[in-house]
């Protein structure tokens, strides 16, 4: 898919720490001229609004029966789509009763977790996030304004978050998915391809969702197809940043204290750091929510309430 050529903004700033950082970028939607004022008016989207604006849903939102905000969750799946074009969990073929008691209930209990972080506060909060002001023009102090939940609810997602993500945890994705896989390959049905297919699909996302956020790997896409002025990399990966705020924040106050202690230093980069966590994590979540789906629809739509 090649796009038109849109003029971009970038917005550098430089931290308490020296480092110039890419703080903005997007491009111009739209610009209105003031003649009489001698000045320009422009309306700057973000490079998301690219793909979610007149882009319809893949499907309904995983799990839609748990969410509050259908608006919230379309946002994240049209992205999520444009990336990896994942096919509608739903459609995973039903596997046939091939699982032991201790098997399906680990396939329960992720399916569960996936339930309650479709219905967490923050997954269906309609802000995060901060804005900056700068009253008195570029050489003046900023003024950061922080809209993120609170920190009882971003530590019960992170809690929650790691249950699906963590190799520690007995009902993880990637042991629910071998799990599936296990038990697709013993099944040599006409639908065998079809749910390897699938697996290795979700598989695949996941693995690059832990190494780049969705946003970065959006804006690569964008780029190869044809806007590389919206290429940069981001600074920290999905898993470092989980891991800071996991050990230095959230769950434990622990050995990655003194980083986040760090990004405090500065109130834009806290809230910049911060930000840049939470759409990581949330991009995984959605895919995990997405897998649990596609794990019930493989033992027969199991119920996930408790």
């Amino acid at each position: 898919m090649l796009w038109p050529q849109y003029n971009v903004v970038r917005v550098t700033r430089t931290g308490a720490d020296g480092v110039p950082r890419i703080a903005f970028i997007g491009y111009i939607a739209d610009a209105v001229h003031d003649r009489d004022a001698e000045t320009t008016q422009l309306t700057v989207n973000a490079p998301e609004s690219l793909i979610v604006e007149g882009r319809s849903p893949p499907f309904p939102p995983p799990l839609q029966e748990h969410v509050r905000q259908t608006d919230v969750f379309e946002f994240w799946w049209k992205q999520l789509d444009y990336v990896f074009d994942l096919p509608d969990p739903r459609s995973f073929p039903p596997l046939p009763d091939v699982m032991s008691s201790a098997e399906r209930d680990v396939v329960d209990r992720y399916v569960r977790v996936g339930a309650e972080l479709a219905s967490s506060a923050l997954l269906n909060a309609v802000r995060e996030g901060f804005n900056v002001r700068m009253p008195n023009g570029v050489t003046g102090p900023e003024e950061i304004e922080a809209q993120f939940s609170g920190t009882d609810v971003q530590a019960g997602f992170a809690v929650l978050l790691r249950q699906c993500d963590s190799p520690k945890e007995r009902a993880d994705f990637e042991r629910v998915r071998n799990l599936l896989w296990v038990k697709s390959q013993s099944e040599p049905d006409d639908s065998h391809a079809e749910r390897l297919r699938q697996l290795t699909a979700w598989g695949a996302a996941r693995k690059q969702l832990k190494v780049k956020s969705l946003n970065q790997l959006l804006r690569d896409k964008l780029a190869r197809d044809g806007l590389p002025a919206f290429q940069y990399q981001e600074e920290h990966s999905p898993t470092t940043l989980m891991s800071l705020y996991n050990y230095g924040d959230l769950i434990h106050w622990d050995k990655k204290a003194t980083v986040i202690a760090q990004f405090e230093t500065d109130a834009y980069i806290e809230s910049d750091r911060r930000l840049a966590y939470l759409d990581s994590a949330s991009g995984l979540a959605h895919l995990y929510i997405g897998f649990a789906e596609l794990a019930r629809s493989a033992v027969g739509r199991v119920i996930p309430a408790r």
